[in-house]
């Protein structure tokens, strides 16, 4: 049997649980090449394009989690799809016959939905906490699972 479990908060949890698990992973903040990925994949790959330039996505999202980099992504395209279509709740109101019947429009994300998105989206980890996950990894991931329970 595979048991695979996450967790931003592995201090959290006792020794006990810890010991029942053969391999932990500490996954560390998306460096500059994962984030650019992440935003292929919420953008580019699902037909997206950015006013913004991707390597100034990238910059500005150092610090920021891979979940926070997809929320920037489908909140700054909830945006764009809302400003593009000012009647779609209305449409969607009229039943799925209208709804059926709209051409929906989209353009490239403007600087203004991008900015939406980085001021609803902030980073969680905060060099407090980076430190704290970076002391409970040499504290209880690198000591063997059999001398974690005493």
């Amino acid at each position: 049997m595979l048991t695979i479990c996450a967790t931003n908060l592995p201090w959290l949890l006792d020794l006990a649980i810890l010991s029942r698990f053969q391999r932990r992973i500490y996954v560390p903040l998306p460096d500059a090449p994962a984030r650019e990925a992440i935003f292929n994949i919420q953008l580019t790959k699902r037909g997206h394009q950015s006013k913004m330039p991707l390597s100034e996505l990238v910059r500005r999202t150092e610090g920021y989690a891979g979940r926070e980099i997809e929320q920037i992504g489908q909140i700054a395209i909830n945006k764009m799809i809302r400003r593009t279509n000012p009647d779609l709740l209305r449409i969607v109101d009229q039943g799925l016959d209208q709804l059926s019947k709209y051409q929906l429009k989209v353009e490239p994300l403007d600087i203004r939905d991008i900015e939406f998105a980085f001021d609803q989206v902030k980073p969680l980890a905060d060099e407090k906490v980076l430190k704290k996950y970076t002391e409970w990894q040499a504290d209880v991931m690198e000591r063997p699972v059999s001398k974690q329970v005493s």
